[in-house]
C-alpha cells in the first residue's frame, strides 16, 4: 500500500464531522442541562440553566434541602445493578467461548 497514511486522514474527518455533528445538535450544552457560561457568578450560572429549562417546557424547581449525587441516584437503581449483572455474565461468557485456552 503506497499511502498508508490517508487511513489517518479518513479517522481525523470523522473525528471532525463526529465534534461538528455534537455541537449543532446539543448547542453546547453543559450535561446538566444548562449552558457553560463564561462568568463565574451564581445569578449568571443560574439564569443559563433557567434559560435552558425554560426552552424545553419546564418550569425551574427549587433545590432540595437533601441532596443526594448524580452517581448515587444512579447507582440506587434496581436496572443499574441488573445491567451490570447480566453484562458481566455475558462476557464471561463470550470470553469463555472464545478463549478456552484461558480456563
Amino acid at each position: 500500500m503506497r499511502h498508508w497514511s490517508y487511513h489517518y486522514f479518513s479517522s481525523l474527518g470523522l473525528a471532525i464531522t463526529s465534534a461538528v455533528l455534537a455541537a449543532v445538535i446539543f448547542r453546547f450544552k453543559t450535561q446538566d442541562g444548562g449552558f457553560p457560561c463564561l462568568f463565574d457568578t451564581m445569578h449568571a450560572s443560574l439564569s443559563c440553566v433557567v434559560e435552558c429549562l425554560l426552552e424545553i417546557g419546564q418550569h425551574p424547581q427549587e433545590e432540595e434541602a437533601n441532596e443526594r449525587s448524580a452517581y448515587r441516584q444512579i447507582l440506587g437503581l434496581r436496572a443499574v445493578h441488573l445491567m451490570a449483572f447480566f453484562i458481566m455474565v455475558y462476557v464471561g461468557y463470550v470470553c469463555a467461548k472464545t478463549f478456552p485456552a484461558l480456563n
